[in-house]
């Protein structure tokens, strides 16, 4: 049996952005369709599978690839802001680091809700949210959120994560409810998911996680 995935269709894609595709055949200065931001090279976490996972704990400080830098406030509001008034569809704030560990995310997320229709989405381990005080700002400006768990047990998470008591299993749980909690409360139609990537590590946890 042929399968034909509706999510990952090029040709659906051209067709669903027609008008984008007209424009630059027709030789005009064309916006994206959509923009991945990285706020922050910094992550409280250290996962072995992450392109970046290796350069994010002190005990690298001093190689080569040691990265923890942070978008200044500055640059992301004026980057957001010159965003606004673009035709840009669509931005997936990611990493890079954690983009939660950004202090000006908060600022960057309202403005652009407020001041365009621009769909936001964004990648997060989960654990930050309560730093910056993010849940209601996330469920009411965002599309959708993805949190990476990547394992069905707290031990296996920790390990796998390097996490302390301020990030670990339990915390990313506890943000997950009160994420669920919060878009009840504001009858938001976000979509909070959850992330599994599956490794020789955590494999045999997928059932666990499932269930979880």
């Amino acid at each position: 049996m042929t399968v034909i995935s509706k999510i990952f269709n090029p040709q659906s894609k051209v067709l669903y952005h027609l008008d984008t595709v007209l424009d630059y055949f027709d030789g005009k200065n064309c916006d994206p369709i959509t923009m991945e931001i990285d706020p922050s090279n910094a992550c409280n976490h250290s996962c072995p599978f992450c392109i970046s996972g290796h350069i994010h704990l002190k005990k690298f400080k001093g190689t080569e690839f040691f990265n923890r830098q942070m978008m200044n406030k500055e640059t992301l509001l004026n980057l957001v802001k010159d965003l606004s008034t673009t035709k840009i569809k669509s931005i997936a704030f990611t990493g890079g680091g954690e983009p939660t560990m950004n202090p000006s995310l908060k600022e960057a997320l309202v403005y652009l809700k407020k001041n365009s229709n621009i769909q936001l989405g964004m990648y997060s381990n989960g654990t930050m949210l309560e730093r910056f005080d993010l849940f209601e700002t996330v469920v009411e400006s965002l599309e959708w959120i993805r949190i990476s768990m990547d394992a069905g047990k707290k031990k296996s998470y920790d390990d796998l994560r390097v996490t302390n008591s301020n990030n670990n299993f339990d915390v990313v749980l506890s943000n997950i409810k009160k994420l669920v909690k919060t878009k009840k409360k504001l009858k938001s139609k976000i979509v909070i998911g959850a992330g599994f990537v599956v490794t020789q590590d955590n494999y045999d946890e997928v059932i666990d996680f499932a269930k979880l």
